[in-house]
C-alpha cells in the first residue's frame, strides 16, 4: 500500500450559521490526482 501524501480525517468548515462541510475524511496516495469541485 502507498502513503498518504495527503490525508483530511472529520474536516468540518462552518461559513456563520451554514455548515459547509461536515467530517469529510479523504486520503490521497502518492502518484494519484485527485480534483475537488464546489461552488
Amino acid at each position: 500500500m502507498t502513503a498518504a501524501v495527503i490525508q483530511l480525517d472529520q474536516l468540518s468548515k462552518r461559513y456563520g450559521a451554514l455548515q459547509a462541510l461536515d467530517g469529510v475524511s479523504l486520503n490521497v496516495p502518492a502518484g494519484c490526482l485527485y480534483g475537488l469541485l464546489g461552488p
